[in-house]
């Protein structure tokens, strides 16, 4: 009896320090695990939180190539990176989170100029004014605006193509900034209610959608270094064109705006069919510009042209993400892009002049002034997609201007026009009736989430969308 309760005694006490051996193993393995995922903190501020960085990035970025994808998303008071590889099922882990102490990061655009295996340079815009300069490699972060001279909420963030400091940022009070990351002042000028000339450039209140206001003046030295009020209303997106030259604004306020950002002059008015523009961008050849808006169309502009050529219709509801897949050129002439909504669809379009139906009643431009309003804004989760190829993802400024109209006669005429565009006033151009423009119909409809859909994004091999849950998806291409 003694000698069974002596054995019971030691074969608990083996079992305790067999335990006791699993346990510091799988605690040493966990460990291992824990150390090859690499979870680092890295900050800590009054601003920023924390940011917490995977130790083995360096890996991912090693071995990246055209299957892998990296996401850049903000959130709730958080900004994301992942990696995620296309050609090893499951093969995804969260490369980089920055959680903020109280703010919500809105918007979001990576430096593609400035981009190398060491340095991964973005600038984050949010809903109280604040701009912050973000280096995802390195850790380090610059916070503009920390007096908050000014407390509009940011809308959009875009890096001027070409420039390795400069970006625009945009507002929810229709103001659009230029700002120089490498200028540590910030000097905001006071803003004046009278319509006066500012810096040479020209306001008119009494006309809502020619207002342009430059309230800086000339070689500033501190940001911003531009300021344009441009609506009274939200711009809710900006793009600029492939040859650096002109940016397309859309907002609230139902304008589509473009204007000469070298010559700081408005070029083209338009409007929705009605409610306001939601999104906006070009062809990868500078030829057409999408948006899509409140009305459930996605519109396709003529830029040479200046005048509307066809409404999509397919959508259900407002049209959240339009995106040109400039890596599909079948023939000169053709295109094809995608849209995105909150009816949860995914739209596929195929659109050339020559395809197109020309509807019998056309009208020639001519000017007008009503004004369309509308204010409704929403919240929705944005999304950034990248392939490792430093030049795939994002059109760098091509110091050629090559862009043209599809034949040679419209080249010539569009070369024309944009000779004698510096001397124009500011064209507000006519709303065309529906019986006026060519419709286009999708290709591919696809019931993509089940939740509205606020972003779209082409590659190479892949098509990328997010929802306003915060769940992205990679689909292979069409």
């Amino acid at each position: 009896v003694k000698a069974g309760f002596t054995d019971e005694k030691s074969k608990k006490a083996t079992e305790k320090n067999d335990s006791s051996a699993d346990s510091k193993a799988e605690e040493k393995s966990s460990k291992e695990k824990d150390s090859a995922r690499g979870i680092v903190t890295r900050a800590k501020s009054s601003f920023v939180q924390r940011i917490v960085q995977a130790s083995n990035i360096g890996n991912w970025l090693t071995a990246a190539d055209q299957q892998t994808v990296f996401i850049f998303l903000n959130a709730s008071r958080t900004f994301l990176w992942s990696g995620t590889r296309s050609d090893h099922e499951g093969d995804q882990q969260l490369l980089s989170r920055m959680d903020l102490s109280y703010n919500t990061p809105t918007c979001h655009d990576v430096n593609p100029l400035t981009r190398t295996t060491s340095k991964l340079e973005l600038v984050l815009g949010f809903e109280t004014g604040d701009l912050l300069c973000y280096d995802a490699l390195q850790c380090k972060y610059e916070r503009m605006n920390k007096a908050r001279e000014n407390d509009w909420p940011i809308t959009k963030v875009k890096w001027i193509p070409g420039s390795e400091t400069r970006f625009v940022a945009a507002t929810k009070d229709g103001y659009l900034m230029t700002l120089d990351r490498a200028k540590g002042t910030w000097n905001f000028p006071k803003i004046s209610s009278d319509p006066t000339q500012h810096g040479g450039c020209t306001s008119n209140r009494t006309s809502i959608p020619d207002f342009f206001q430059c309230l800086t003046e000339p070689n500033r030295q501190s940001n911003p270094i531009n300021l344009f009020h441009i609506s009274n209303e939200a711009i809710t997106d900006v793009s600029f064109s492939p040859d650096c030259q002109h940016v397309a604004l859309v907002g609230e306020d139902g304008y589509l705006r473009i204007f000469d950002y070298v010559q700081n002059k408005l070029r083209d008015v338009f409007q929705s069919y009605f409610g306001g523009f939601t999104c906006v961008c070009w062809s990868g050849d500078g030829r057409y510009i999408l948006t899509g808006g409140k009305d459930d169309l996605v519109s396709v502009w003529s830029f040479h042209d200046r005048t509307l050529v066809a409404r999509c219709q397919g959508h259900k509801s407002w049209v959240r993400g339009v995106a040109f897949d400039n890596f599909m050129y079948a023939n000169e002439g053709e295109y094809r892009f995608g849209s995105v909504g909150e009816d949860n669809m995914l739209l596929f379009w195929d659109f050339s002049m020559r395809s197109l139906i020309r509807p019998q009643n056309l009208v020639s431009n001519t000017f007008f002034n009503n004004s369309n309003e509308s204010t409704l804004s929403t919240k929705g989760v944005k999304l950034s997609v990248y392939s490792p190829n430093l030049t795939s993802s994002t059109n760098i400024c091509n110091t050629t201007n090559n862009v043209g109209t599809g034949n040679e006669s419209d080249k010539n005429n569009s070369n024309n026009n944009d000779s004698n565009t510096t001397s124009l006033e500011t064209i507000i151009h006519p709303l065309a009736s529906r019986d006026e423009v060519s419709t286009l119909f999708p290709v591919v409809s696809v019931a993509a989430h089940g939740a509205p859909i606020c972003n779209i994004q082409f590659s190479k091999s892949w098509v990328a969308t997010a929802c306003k849950h915060g769940i992205i998806k990679i689909w292979k291409r069409p």
